[in-house]
Formats: structure tokens, sequence, C-alpha cells
């Protein structure tokens, strides 16, 4: 039998989820911890987002992924988009960093 759904939670892993920048990693226990989500609920949140192609599994880890590629914008936008600067071999052999707390967003004042 499951658990009764609780708002708060959802709000805290969508709060959590949309927070976290590409390359930073969380697991499923993470994200029960931090939002107190059932564990199935979070498993079965992170394995879609890996399916929206917005996440990438690799074990127990989930890391967050860019929503664009550098390299397709450059082959549609071409010379409107200039070359990115020395930092993709870093970027690329870089260790994943792992997800901190996420902080609630403040809202944008006028």
């Amino acid at each position: 039998m499951s658990t009764p759904a609780n708002p708060e939670a959802w709000a805290q892993l969508e709060i959590l989820v949309s927070a976290m920048r590409p390359g930073e990693v969380i697991t499923v226990e993470e994200a029960v911890v931090q939002t107190g989500i059932a564990m199935e609920s979070a498993a079965l949140v992170l394995d879609a987002l890996v399916g929206a192609a917005l996440f990438e599994r690799h074990g127990h880890h989930f890391v967050r992924l860019s929503l664009f590629d550098h390299a397709e914008l450059q082959r549609v936008f071409g010379s409107y988009l200039p070359p990115r600067q020395g930092k993709d071999e870093q970027e690329q052999s870089a260790p994943p960093r792992r997800r901190q707390r996420a902080r609630p967003r403040r809202p944008e004042c006028p």
C-alpha cells in the first residue's frame, strides 16, 4: 500500500531538480532526504527526467544535463554563435559536481 501524496514534498522535489545546474549530481536517496518524498516517487521522477533527456543516469547517480548542446547550436546558428573558449577540455575531463542542498528561490522584486 502506498502512502498518501504530500504536496509539500512534491513542491520541494520540483524546486530541487529545477535548481540543479548542468553537471550537478543527485541520487534518489539524497532527493528523499532533502524533500521528504517517497523513495519510489523520487526514483520515478528522476527516471522520467532521464527519459526527457534532462538527466543522465550513471548507476545510482543522476547527472543534470544541459538543455542545449553547444555543437548543435553551432551547427544551427553557424557564425551567429561564437565558438566556445578554452574550458571545453577541462569541462569534459572534470568529474560531475555533487549537488549541494537546494535553496528556495526568492521571488524577483519589480
